[in-house]
């Protein structure tokens, strides 16, 4: 039952789709962690049917690379990417410790975070628009673009664990003691990262993505090791876990699978 509204929470808190249910248990807050790869995999789902919509209708790449660049954005509701533009103003300030935080938590944003979002931007529109461009050319094949759910899937997956494994900082929401279970809620979000990148693997490959084996394994590393990385720097630079570095690694994570898939 906790599972359940674990999901409910995750989707009103990290979903831009409006939640049919709206509930919340304090309780349940490691659930809602547990349920946010889950999340990730439904919302990758319909990130692939946004491309076969746009495969139906033959919108012109352009157009359809801006559709494609927006929607990790959108439907999470901008959350995770504000948690990345407030990490870049707090880390490339270089100040202190204490002065970090303080700008970690400023409502207004800065020039980093300015150039940071307007980055992502730019290498998502310009990643999808590379890869439907060669699709239309017949470079690569409809098959690649499965991988769009794994890669919804493998940052939220790490920001989750690293949100429960982590010491929080003192000003963070997670820093409240999560309830017991911490090691089978690990082991419950890496089975559903595992068995994410399996099977968008294997259908990958089944369908023909045109990358063959090697390229389908290095490519399946590359959200999940970019995310760890990023999360790793972040909470060594601000002194802790927050909400806002898992929002970090997410975005992190997200345009560096589409990078790696327009690229391998």
């Amino acid at each position: 039952m906790k599972a359940i509204t674990g999901f409910f929470m995750a989707w009103g808190n990290f979903c831009f789709i409006p939640c049919p249910v709206k509930k919340w248990d304090e309780n349940a807050r490691i659930h809602m962690l547990m349920m946010l790869p889950l999340l990730g995999i439904l919302m990758g789902i319909l990130w692939y049917g946004l491309f076969l919509l746009i495969q139906l209708f033959d919108i012109h790449f352009f157009a359809a690379a801006v559709f494609m660049a927006c929607y990790p954005l959108v439907i999470s509701g901008f959350i995770h990417l504000d948690g990345f533009m407030d990490c870049h103003d707090a880390i490339f300030s270089r100040q202190s410790l204490e002065k970090k935080r303080e700008i970690l938590k400023d409502p207004r944003a800065g020039a980093f975070a300015v150039a940071s979002a307007i980055s992502v931007a730019v290498v998502l529109f310009g990643t999808m628009a590379s890869m439907l461009d060669r699709l239309d050319g017949g470079d690569i094949s409809a098959g690649r673009f499965i991988m769009l759910i794994y890669i919804m899937t493998a940052p939220r997956a790490v920001a989750a664990i690293d949100v429960i494994r982590k010491k929080p900082m003192e000003t963070s929401q997670y820093n409240r003691p999560l309830q017991t279970g911490k090691g089978k809620a690990i082991v419950f979000i890496a089975v559903l990262f595992l068995a994410a990148m399996a099977i968008c693997g294997a259908l990958s490959l089944h369908t023909g993505s045109g990358m063959g084996l090697l390229r389908t394994v290095i490519f399946l590393q590359t959200p999940w090791l970019v995310s760890f990385a990023a999360g790793s720097a972040a909470s060594s630079q601000l002194g802790g876990m927050s909400g806002d570095i898992a929002g970090y690694e997410v975005v992190w994570g997200e345009m560096a699978g589409v990078a790696a898939l327009a690229l391998i």
